[in-house]
This record gives structure tokens, sequence and C-alpha cells, in this order.
């Protein structure tokens, strides 16, 4: 690509900068020694965060340093673009809260923009965080709208209508009558006509 883009850059984003993408709490100035409006304070919460977006002309390895302030030792993940670079990187209590430190780190961004979160993994949340500089070739502040290499949007809409009607209908109708009418009409008449003889004629040796 074009030369100028490969130059060395020192980019620093204060809170409401180009670059600035989100926050868990509020923008306050309460303390003082810090740059540009005030500060981030988040809620005391682990997984309470910051993000912001940076743009590279190409993949390279940049140089993130947060200015903070804290009382107390609140370590933090390192997340570009989703995924965990640094675990647990030391932000140790600066004695004040109006007493700031630099915490350092590496990390490799891809080509495009990419998203750059700070996330606190004890329930004291983060430090108070002042700004974020980068340094690296060539780099920007990047839109955190922009889709880039921040956000793997993988929409694979497969609509499968398989529509597998079997209306099997099987009327099987087995009407079995069976009608067993045994009619045993067994009608034994056993007429015995005994026929009585009338014995009209005198017998001899009877009285009539």
């Amino acid at each position: 690509g074009d030369t100028d883009t490969m130059e060395p850059v020192t980019l620093i984003i204060d809170e409401l900068d180009a670059g600035f993408c989100s926050l868990s709490e509020e923008i306050e100035n309460e303390h003082t020694g810090y740059t540009g409006s005030g500060y981030v304070n988040t809620i005391n919460a682990a997984s309470s965060a910051i993000e912001w977006a940076v743009a590279s002309p190409v993949a390279g390895t940049v140089t993130l340093s947060w200015r903070y302030a804290t009382t107390t030792d609140r370590p933090a993940d390192v997340r570009v673009n989703g995924v965990v670079v640094v675990d647990d990187l030391a932000f140790d209590a600066t004695g004040a809260w109006a007493t700031w430190a630099v915490a350092s780190t590496s990390a490799d961004l891809a080509a495009g923009v990419n998203l750059i979160r700070l996330e606190a993994t004890t329930a004291d949340g983060l430090p108070n965080i002042d700004s974020l500089t980068v340094d690296g070739m060539g780099i920007s502040a990047g839109d955190c709208g922009g889709d880039g290499d921040t956000d793997t949007d993988t929409d694979t809409d497969t609509d499968t209508d398989t529509d597998t009607d079997t209306d099997t209908d099987t009327d099987t109708d087995t009407d079995t009558d069976t009608d067993t009418d045994t009619d045993t009409d067994t009608d034994t008449d056993t007429d015995v006509d005994v026929g009585v003889i009338r014995i009209t004629d005198t017998v001899p040796g009877w009285a009539s």
C-alpha cells in the first residue's frame, strides 16, 4: 500500500475521541492529573470493560499502553477481536486516585478494524482509565461500528423446509361377521300310540 500508511504512529485515544467505543460506567473529572476531558470510572464488578477501535493497514504487532490510577491492584484481561491475548495484565495500585501510572503490553492486530477490549477480572472492576496509547505501523482510530475483523457475523440461514407429508391412510375394515346360527332343534317327538284294546267279546271264564 501507500508508504505513508506504513509510517510508525503513536495513537493516543482519550475518552470521547474517535476510536473510543464504549464503557461500563461514566466519565469523571473528580481527581486531578488526567488528560482530555476526564477519565473513565467503570463499575466495581468483574467483566466491567472499556473498548476501543484501531484500524491497521496490515497485520502486525502493536504496543498498547493504558494511563491509569487506582488505590488497589486491579488486573484485567486484554482482548483483541474477542480473543484474550493477555490474561490478568497487572494494574498495580498507584497510591492515590490522582497519581497516574502506565501499564503496557504488546498485541497482534489484523489488517482492518480491530476491537480492543480491557476487561476487569476482579470484583473491584477496572482502575480509572485516562487514555489508551497504541504504537504501531500506519495505525489510526477505527470506526466502532465498522465490521473489519472485529465482528464475525456468520449468518448462515439454511432454511431447509422438508415437508414430507406422508398420509398413509390404511383403512383396513375387516368386517368378519361370523354369524354362526346353530339351531339345533332336536324335537324328539316320540309318539307312542298305545292303543287301548277294548275287549268287548266275552272271554270264557270272565264275568261280564
